[in-house]
């Protein structure tokens, strides 16, 4: 009701396709944009072997029971979240401010964020503006990632196998898709993509 006779805008395909699911019909995808100066690869960037999630703490939602699986196969991963916990391969760290992110993004080789539902997905689209190689479920900007990078998406974290053989081949050409991950953050999510569109539709 609230959108009947109204022009309908959303962030991201994937909540278009959840909105026409409802009969809403969608008239235009807006992005949400990036700051690309602010998030942008660091020169020599010193990154380790160990994984990324940054994001508030709710076990399913946000799959945490995932990365505590993951953990369980030793994989080692910093969590970035409002959560404390000892759980072996898993570091939990306090939540830090917008701005100090950049530096997160820039001193690790992947993102590993598999939350069951986004709407857009700004944790993913900050990191791969840092030229951060991700692994996400198919939800928010990962609808269209599963087209446009395929290798950045993960429809079953349990299945181990596919999982690792994707860590391998993005880790064996790295720099391949580390330029990728940042081309396609300057491609969908500037200012200047943000401000013509809705430009557009306020015209």
């Amino acid at each position: 009701l609230g959108a009947k006779d109204k022009k309908v805008i959303a962030v991201s395909e994937f909540m278009r396709s959840l909105l026409e699911e409802q009969k809403i019909t969608c008239n235009i995808v807006i992005n949400n944009p990036i700051d690309l100066k602010v998030f942008s690869p660091a020169k020599n960037s010193d990154r380790n072997n160990e994984f990324l999630f940054v994001g508030r703490y709710d076990y399913l939602a946000k799959g945490f029971d995932i990365l505590e699986n993951l953990a369980r196969q030793k994989l080692k991963i910093t969590c970035y979240t409002n959560h404390e916990a000892s759980i072996e391969n898993l570091s939990f760290k306090p939540m830090i401010k917008n701005k100090e992110l950049p530096l997160v993004f820039n001193s690790f080789k992947f993102l590993i964020f598999p939350s069951r539902f986004e709407s857009f997905g700004m944790v993913t689209a900050e990191a791969m503006a840092c030229g951060l190689p991700v692994l996400v479920h198919p939800v928010g900007i990962g609808h269209e990632l599963a087209k446009n990078i395929p290798e950045f998406v993960v429809e079953d974290f349990f299945n181990q196998e596919v999982l690792i053989n994707k860590i391998k081949h993005i880790t064996k050409n790295y720099e391949h898709y580390a330029e990728l991950a940042r081309m396609y953050a300057e491609n969908n999510f500037s200012f200047e993509k943000f401000e013509s569109q809705w430009m557009e539709v306020l015209k």
